[in-house]
């Protein structure tokens, strides 16, 4: 065989062998893509905190990194497996109440209902019309208990499924603490090989733009979450978890969190009386909108201050591309990927 074509059959053997070994590699970590991700954001988001730890209290590198994962555990995983708990009693107290409602009737509606523009006087008048006919409101209210159930069974095992990244995320994280210096100097020396002189800067960018969107803009909306579930339990709200949750999400939107707490203050007027009401709004007031109104403006001020859609395209894209770990993950990539874009424009 001639030499030439000897040299090329090997090339090709050896390409051959490192396209079998990349796509193994990519088989064999595909499951634990979104596990990976979020550790390093979780990982360099906390890095501060990791090197205080290690440098003035424990002083050793594997247990400050313990001491990490753990309170991660509780910061993070406690109460999401809280809320899976809460959801599953939530949507059993949840059907049970609709039921009743079925078998006993509904009050009369309240005195302001007809006073609504164009629709309230035909709500008023289709309100009283079932509310002391129980077959009535059996005929409309049956069909939707299936649904409601299956519902809210989705939103759980939606939960559930993000735990369980989160949990994959919080153990790999261990070991991004424990030897995250010699990642780092493996990730600039690969990034100095590729890019030159650039690559410590952008490096810097996009540790910049995860700190600030962790903290301005998820770090935020998962506080106001927690507090408002809190406050909701305090005040003996059914479906407190399930608030809560839905809080954490809305809470992605500027200003929005009132459009779940002022209703659950005057469902709490109606029917357990002023006294928790006005509790409930001080907490909603400010407890749950403080942050939203104070604290978040100035975490995103110190971070990265992104446009409202690319906030929203990364929530719905990351749930839709990632599942609930997405809600984390879809922002912080967006984020680091415009300003990855505004850096290189800028450049040219």
């Amino acid at each position: 065989m001639p030499e030439g074509n000897r040299y090329n059959i090997d090339r090709l053997l050896v390409i051959a062998a490192i396209v079998v070994v990349i796509t193994g590699c990519y088989v064999v970590v595909r499951p634990f893509f979104v596990g990976i991700v979020w550790s390093i954001i979780l990982a360099y988001s906390t890095w501060g905190g990791y090197k205080r730890l290690n440098t003035t209290l424990v002083r050793n590198r594997t247990a400050a990194s313990l001491v990490m994962s753990l309170t991660t555990i509780f910061v993070l995983l406690v109460p999401f497996s809280f809320v899976i708990g809460g959801i599953a009693q939530d949507s059993a107290d949840l059907i049970t109440e609709i039921r009743s409602v079925l078998d006993q009737g509904l009050p009369d509606p309240p005195g302001w209902l007809k006073n609504i523009p164009f629709l309230g006087s035909w709500a008023n008048e289709y309100w009283l019309s079932i509310a002391h006919d129980g077959q009535a409101l059996i005929r409309e209210g049956k069909g939707f208990l299936p649904e409601i159930r299956s519902a809210l069974l989705n939103v759980g095992e939606f939960v559930s499924v993000g735990v369980g990244q989160l949990s994959i995320g919080i153990f790999l994280a261990f070991f991004i603490y424990r030897d995250g210096d010699r990642i780092y100097e493996y990730l600039h020396s690969v990034g100095s090989k590729l890019l030159g002189d650039r690559a410590q800067k952008l490096l810097s960018l996009v540790g910049e733009t995860i700190t600030g969107v962790v903290y301005g803009v998820v770090g935020t909306a998962l506080a106001q979450g927690l507090i408002a579930g809190v406050g909701f339990m305090i005040a003996g709200v059914p479906a407190a978890a399930l608030l809560g949750l839905v809080t954490f999400f809305i809470s992605f939107i500027p200003m929005a969190p009132p459009l779940v707490w002022l209703p659950v203050v005057a469902w709490l007027y109606w029917n357990e009386g002023l006294g928790v009401a006005a509790f409930m709004f001080v907490w909603g007031m400010f407890a749950i909108s403080g942050i939203d109104n104070v604290i978040k403006p100035w975490l995103i001020s110190r971070g990265a201050q992104l446009p409202f859609v690319v906030v929203f395209l990364g929530i719905a894209g990351g749930v839709l591309g990632f599942g609930f770990i997405g809600v984390f993950i879809g922002p912080i990539l967006l984020a680091v990927g415009l300003n990855l874009l505004r850096a290189w424009v800028l450049r040219g």
